[in-house]
Protein backbone atom coordinates (compact mmCIF):
# COMPACT_ATOMS: atom_id res chain seq x y z
CA UNK A 1 0.00 0.00 0.00
CA UNK A 2 2.49 2.76 0.83
CA UNK A 3 4.93 2.28 -2.45
CA UNK A 4 1.52 2.36 -4.12
CA UNK A 5 0.34 5.30 -2.39
CA UNK A 6 4.18 7.11 -2.92
CA UNK A 7 3.66 6.41 -6.83
CA UNK A 8 0.09 7.78 -6.92
CA UNK A 9 1.74 10.95 -4.48
CA UNK A 10 4.34 11.38 -7.05
CA UNK A 11 2.33 11.45 -10.38
CA UNK A 12 -0.25 13.65 -8.31
CA UNK A 13 2.81 16.08 -7.52
CA UNK A 14 4.32 16.20 -10.96
CA UNK A 15 0.66 16.95 -12.07
CA UNK A 16 -0.46 19.24 -9.61
CA UNK A 17 2.66 20.63 -8.12
CA UNK A 18 0.90 19.59 -4.31
CA UNK A 19 1.55 17.05 -2.70
CA UNK A 20 -1.89 15.20 -1.93
CA UNK A 21 -2.28 13.80 2.26
CA UNK A 22 -4.21 10.15 2.63
CA UNK A 23 -6.33 8.92 4.53
CA UNK A 24 -6.06 5.30 5.92
CA UNK A 25 -8.96 3.76 7.74
CA UNK A 26 -8.13 0.92 10.52
CA UNK A 27 -11.35 -1.71 11.15
CA UNK A 28 -11.49 -3.52 13.53
CA UNK A 29 -13.73 -6.03 15.21
CA UNK A 30 -12.37 -7.34 18.50
CA UNK A 31 -9.57 -6.90 20.37
CA UNK A 32 -9.05 -9.68 22.91
CA UNK A 33 -6.68 -9.75 25.68
CA UNK A 34 -4.25 -11.93 23.79
CA UNK A 35 -4.35 -9.07 21.42
CA UNK A 36 -3.82 -6.03 23.23
CA UNK A 37 0.27 -6.06 23.48
CA UNK A 38 -0.31 -6.60 19.27
CA UNK A 39 -2.80 -3.39 19.03
CA UNK A 40 -1.01 -1.63 21.56
CA UNK A 41 2.09 -1.99 18.78
CA UNK A 42 -0.05 -1.22 16.10
CA UNK A 43 -0.92 1.96 17.60
CA UNK A 44 2.46 2.99 18.16
CA UNK A 45 3.42 1.91 14.68
CA UNK A 46 0.49 4.64 13.52
CA UNK A 47 1.93 7.63 15.44
CA UNK A 48 5.25 7.25 13.92
CA UNK A 49 3.59 7.01 10.25
CA UNK A 50 0.59 9.66 10.25
CA UNK A 51 -1.71 11.83 12.23
CA UNK A 52 -4.25 9.52 13.88
CA UNK A 53 -7.60 11.59 12.93
CA UNK A 54 -11.65 11.45 13.64
CA UNK A 55 -13.56 10.32 11.26
CA UNK A 56 -15.91 13.50 12.15
CA UNK A 57 -13.00 16.44 11.70
CA UNK A 58 -12.71 17.83 8.30
CA UNK A 59 -8.93 17.26 7.25
CA UNK A 60 -6.87 18.84 4.58
CA UNK A 61 -6.51 17.31 1.70
CA UNK A 62 -3.30 19.12 0.56
CA UNK A 63 -0.39 19.44 3.38
CA UNK A 64 1.44 16.18 2.87
CA UNK A 65 0.16 14.52 5.88
CA UNK A 66 -0.59 10.77 6.62
CA UNK A 67 -3.92 10.67 8.07
CA UNK A 68 -5.22 7.30 10.07
CA UNK A 69 -8.41 6.89 11.50
CA UNK A 70 -9.03 3.37 14.06
CA UNK A 71 -12.91 1.90 13.47
CA UNK A 72 -14.34 -0.15 15.03
CA UNK A 73 -17.02 -2.47 13.73
CA UNK A 74 -20.10 -4.62 16.00
CA UNK A 75 -19.42 -2.26 19.32
CA UNK A 76 -18.07 -5.35 21.38
CA UNK A 77 -17.03 -5.36 24.77
CA UNK A 78 -13.34 -6.03 23.95
CA UNK A 79 -13.28 -2.80 22.84
CA UNK A 80 -13.93 -0.74 25.60
CA UNK A 81 -11.37 -3.36 27.99
CA UNK A 82 -8.87 -4.40 25.88
CA UNK A 83 -8.01 -1.42 23.19
CA UNK A 84 -10.00 1.67 24.97
CA UNK A 85 -7.12 1.75 27.42
CA UNK A 86 -4.09 2.34 24.88
CA UNK A 87 -6.35 4.47 22.81
CA UNK A 88 -6.52 6.76 25.69
CA UNK A 89 -3.31 6.38 26.68
CA UNK A 90 -2.15 7.70 23.24
CA UNK A 91 -4.83 9.96 22.47
CA UNK A 92 -5.98 8.40 19.60
CA UNK A 93 -9.57 8.67 18.41
CA UNK A 94 -12.03 5.90 16.99
CA UNK A 95 -14.93 5.11 15.51
CA UNK A 96 -17.28 2.79 17.22
CA UNK A 97 -20.13 1.68 14.69
CA UNK A 98 -22.94 -0.21 16.91
CA UNK A 99 -25.66 -2.44 15.62
CA UNK A 100 -28.28 -0.49 17.61
CA UNK A 101 -30.34 -3.80 18.20
CA UNK A 102 -27.83 -5.69 19.88
CA UNK A 103 -27.30 -3.64 23.34
CA UNK A 104 -25.83 -6.08 25.94
CA UNK A 105 -26.64 -9.13 23.65
CA UNK A 106 -23.79 -11.64 22.43
CA UNK A 107 -24.28 -10.96 18.14
CA UNK A 108 -27.43 -12.79 17.21
CA UNK A 109 -25.60 -12.64 13.53
CA UNK A 110 -23.21 -14.66 14.13
CA UNK A 111 -24.76 -18.55 13.93
CA UNK A 112 -21.60 -20.69 14.00
CA UNK A 113 -20.77 -20.96 17.94
CA UNK A 114 -17.20 -21.78 16.68
CA UNK A 115 -17.15 -18.02 15.20
CA UNK A 116 -14.23 -16.07 16.68
CA UNK A 117 -16.72 -13.45 17.63
CA UNK A 118 -19.76 -15.50 19.03
CA UNK A 119 -18.79 -15.48 22.31
CA UNK A 120 -18.48 -11.52 22.24
CA UNK A 121 -21.17 -9.18 23.74
CA UNK A 122 -21.98 -5.68 22.23
CA UNK A 123 -21.51 -2.59 24.56
CA UNK A 124 -24.82 -2.09 26.83
CA UNK A 125 -26.31 1.28 26.55
CA UNK A 126 -24.82 2.39 30.14
CA UNK A 127 -21.15 1.35 28.72
CA UNK A 128 -22.33 3.01 24.93
CA UNK A 129 -23.13 6.58 27.21
CA UNK A 130 -20.12 6.67 29.52
CA UNK A 131 -17.68 6.47 26.45
CA UNK A 132 -15.68 9.44 26.37
CA UNK A 133 -17.30 11.92 23.45
CA UNK A 134 -13.53 14.01 23.47
CA UNK A 135 -12.20 10.33 21.91
CA UNK A 136 -15.01 7.98 20.58
CA UNK A 137 -17.40 9.17 17.69
CA UNK A 138 -20.35 6.97 17.68
CA UNK A 139 -21.60 5.94 14.23
CA UNK A 140 -24.49 3.00 13.11
CA UNK A 141 -23.92 -0.24 11.92
CA UNK A 142 -27.18 -0.66 11.07
CA UNK A 143 -30.36 -1.48 13.53
CA UNK A 144 -29.57 -5.59 13.20
CA UNK A 145 -26.56 -5.63 11.18
CA UNK A 146 -28.65 -7.23 8.43
CA UNK A 147 -27.15 -7.75 4.79
CA UNK A 148 -27.76 -4.41 3.10
CA UNK A 149 -27.98 -5.75 -0.31
CA UNK A 150 -30.00 -8.34 0.36
CA UNK A 151 -33.19 -6.34 1.18
CA UNK A 152 -36.02 -4.60 -0.56
CA UNK A 153 -35.56 -0.40 -0.32
CA UNK A 154 -38.76 -0.13 2.76
CA UNK A 155 -36.55 -2.50 5.14
CA UNK A 156 -33.44 -0.90 3.69
CA UNK A 157 -34.50 2.64 5.01
CA UNK A 158 -36.26 1.22 8.41
CA UNK A 159 -32.44 -0.47 9.09
CA UNK A 160 -30.79 3.04 9.04
CA UNK A 161 -33.70 5.02 10.36
CA UNK A 162 -34.38 3.08 12.89
CA UNK A 163 -30.44 3.07 14.09
CA UNK A 164 -29.66 6.76 13.62
CA UNK A 165 -32.88 7.50 15.69
CA UNK A 166 -31.95 4.75 18.69
CA UNK A 167 -28.54 6.09 18.79
CA UNK A 168 -29.54 9.83 18.07
CA UNK A 169 -31.93 9.50 21.17
CA UNK A 170 -29.71 7.52 23.25
CA UNK A 171 -26.79 9.50 23.04
CA UNK A 172 -28.58 12.90 22.62
CA UNK A 173 -26.05 14.11 19.52
CA UNK A 174 -26.33 13.52 15.82
CA UNK A 175 -25.12 10.15 14.32
CA UNK A 176 -24.10 10.90 10.74
CA UNK A 177 -21.41 7.96 10.06
CA UNK A 178 -22.53 4.36 9.56
CA UNK A 179 -20.63 1.32 8.34
CA UNK A 180 -22.21 -1.08 6.34
CA UNK A 181 -22.16 -4.86 7.27
CA UNK A 182 -20.34 -6.96 5.65
CA UNK A 183 -19.10 -4.29 3.79
CA UNK A 184 -21.92 -5.03 0.70
CA UNK A 185 -24.81 -2.76 -0.53
CA UNK A 186 -26.10 -2.12 -3.96
CA UNK A 187 -24.62 1.14 -5.21
CA UNK A 188 -28.95 1.97 -6.14
CA UNK A 189 -28.48 3.10 -2.33
CA UNK A 190 -26.21 5.78 -1.94
CA UNK A 191 -28.31 7.98 -2.55
CA UNK A 192 -30.45 6.68 0.49
CA UNK A 193 -27.80 7.02 2.98
CA UNK A 194 -27.05 10.45 2.03
CA UNK A 195 -30.76 11.13 3.05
Amino acid sequence: FFIFNKIISYLSFVITRRKLSTLVVLTYHSVTTQQTKNFADQMNILLKIGKPVCLEKPISEYNKTNYLAVTFDDGYQSVIHNALPILKQNRIPATIFIPSNAFGKQPPWIRDSAHPFARETVLTEEQLKALPDDLITIGSHTDSHCRLSNIDTFTFKKEINDSKRKLESLLGREISFISVPYGQFDKKHTKLFKE
